[in-house]
């Protein structure tokens, strides 16, 4: 029987994330098991089959892909809430539930274990802070516990499920099987890489969210701390014999991780923008020419016509990402709304596009004018 099991849930719409979060699992605890319950096995396996195979070809009985049972009977719930609900077949001395869409990196049984005997802990999670005295106390999502502790699971029917938050469901359970963490302790760590499709990669929220466009800064996925160990590991045989099986819409979140590891982001906006987009659909320019587009904008900001030479620049830049006159306008011009956060960046693709002295100086003019500092 393993030390550790992997268990969490993946729907049609995060399947993608279900062969990758396996790999990299297995990667940072290789005697573990992963498990994980889908929506629909039969889709899965027909689109990812032989992702399956060559999974399999690396970490030998250590993976299950099976149908959720929750979604097999229909239970009403939310798709958050089903890898709580329901039991793994996989039997192991601890379980860890986790989301999908996290590549770890951590020994996740030395670090839980470790939270669980130092501060004498029935399981290694926290109740989400602001929650405790609310009629809905909350867990978090990522929760560590001994399997004897955590199944079999209490009786729930008096719950409605449907209506319930997943980390409230989760603290639910726990109660009824008589097991809580105190509110003072705080140490619970996302142990890897967090591609969450709510926000972009280094912590910018210019996001969709139904009907509403929203931009300003929130967490990032967490890069960073781990960018070494993942540039280690992409380079590594194992990884290569898995990485073309993975869908490709997760390879390319795999290049945007690439991109902010080796600090190359704006770099990636900019080839993205040159060959991976249909520029008629994000610019309205029907002809003209780049000098003369650029040289009206610089006029329509003399006359301080900001926002109209900005529009301009914005259609200028997206046709031509690689134009520096393009990115020094468009910074001056966010500056002069004051808007620091925009035009440092664009201010900052200008530096990236030229080795020019007389260019470099011309980007420092414009900061120091605006009382800025650079910072790359």
């Amino acid at each position: 029987m393993p030390r550790l099991l992997f268990f969490t849930y993946a729907n049609n719409a995060y399947s993608l994330f279900a062969l990758p979060y396996a790999f990299f699992a297995l990667n940072a605890n290789p005697n573990s098991r992963v498990e994980i319950i889908l929506e629909d096995l039969k889709l899965f396996i027909d689109e990812y089959g032989d992702g399956i195979k060559a999974l399999e070809e690396i970490f030998p009985g250590q993976v299950v892909f099976r149908q959720s049972l929750t979604v097999k009977n229909k239970v009403k719930c939310k798709p958050h809430v089903v890898r709580f609900i329901e039991e793994p077949v996989t039997e192991s001395d601890y379980v860890y539930i986790g989301d999908i869409d996290v590549l770890i990196f951590e020994d996740i049984l030395e670090l839980h274990k470790g939270f669980m005997d130092e501060h004498n802990l029935p399981f290694s999670n926290i109740i989400r802070k602001g929650t405790e005295s609310t009629q809905f106390p909350r867990l978090t999502g990522l929760h560590f516990c001994p399997f004897e502790k955590m199944y079999p699971l209490p009786d729930l029917e008096d719950i409605n499920l449907n209506a319930r938050n997943d980390e409230n469901v989760l603290y639910e359970i726990m109660t009824r099987k008589g097991y809580m963490v105190p509110t003072h302790f705080r140490h619970r760590p996302l142990c890897g890489i967090h591609i969450s499709l709510n926000r972009d990669s280094v912590g910018r929220y210019s996001v969709n969210r139904g009907d509403e466009y929203l931009i300003g800064d929130t967490f990032n996925w967490g890069v960073n701390r781990y960018k070494d160990r993942f540039l280690k590991l992409i380079e590594h045989k194992k990884f290569r014999d898995i990485f073309f099986y993975f869908s490709f819409e997760y390879r390319a979140l795999l290049m945007v991780i690439e991109a902010v590891a080796k600090q190359e982001e704006k770099r990636l906006h900019r080839v993205a923008a040159s060959f991976l987009v249909d520029k008629r659909l994000s610019s309205k320019i029907k002809g003209g020419k780049r000098e003369e587009l650029i040289t009206a904008a610089r006029n329509k900001l003399d006359k301080g016509c900001i926002n109209e030479a900005i529009q301009c620049l914005h259609n200028v830049v997206n046709v031509w990402p690689e134009d520096f006159n393009a990115y020094l306008l468009l910074g001056e011009g966010y500056l002069k709304l004051e808007d620091e956060v925009m035009g440092q960046e664009c201010l900052l693709h200008a530096l990236e596009l030229t080795n020019a002295l007389k260019h470099h100086n011309s980007i420092y003019t414009i900061a120091k004018q605006y009382n800025m500092i650079l910072n790359s």
